[in-house]
């Protein structure tokens, strides 16, 4: 069976990014001013999660079990700030790592655990965020051959999904996406965890 998502015919365009396990679908859709995050609540009326204030732009990357809901706001030239839509309504800008100028949340778990990408002056670099910090998960691995540069999913028991490169391979460094750099993909499991 194929349903509409609610909302989605009066858009010029949408796309769905995520879903939980109650069926309530993030992404996005344009209604002619701008683009802008979406939450589908399962059975529900569609939810415009909206922009950080003086932003343009907004897109919803993925949905918990509680709802809340993670992903960008973006000014008018851009520049994307991780941000957190939490189910009871408001928006939180989770900041970027230190000298980063970009973020963007691509995961939530459960728990509120939260895991994206930054810029920092020398690149991009994977983090997780919990209310104590935003943090390199770089910082949090043993000294490797590989630089972490996105985290894009965790699950309840914490653990990341994430993708990264060779820490030498200096192909695109200062580019976020690094379209040029072969791509590594890593499962990192919270100590002690089978």
């Amino acid at each position: 069976m194929v349903t509409a998502l609610p909302g989605a015919s009066r858009a010029r365009a949408s796309r769905a990014l995520g879903i939980n396990e109650r069926g309530d679908a993030v992404g996005s859709w344009d209604t002619g001013f701008g683009l802008h995050a979406i939450r589908w609540p399962s059975g529900g009326t569609e939810q415009d999660l909206g922009t950080l204030p003086g932003h343009t732009t907004s897109e919803a990357a993925a949905v918990n079990a509680r709802g809340d809901t993670v992903g960008y706001s973006a000014d008018a030239t851009g520049a994307r700030r991780a941000v957190l839509w939490p189910s009871g309504g408001g928006i939180f800008d989770l900041g970027t790592l230190p000298g980063g100028d970009f973020s963007q949340a691509l995961g939530i778990n459960a728990a509120g655990a939260i895991v994206g990408t930054s810029t920092i002056p020398f690149g991009s670099r994977a983090f997780i965020w919990t209310p104590a910090a935003l943090r390199d998960l770089n910082d949090l691995i043993a000294p490797s051959a590989f630089v972490l540069t996105q985290a894009v999913g965790i699950n309840a028991n914490g653990v990341i999904l994430a993708i990264g490169r060779d820490a030498d391979d200096t192909h695109s460094t200062a580019d976020h996406d690094a379209h040029e750099a072969p791509v590594r993909v890593f499962l990192l499991s919270p100590s002690g965890a089978p």
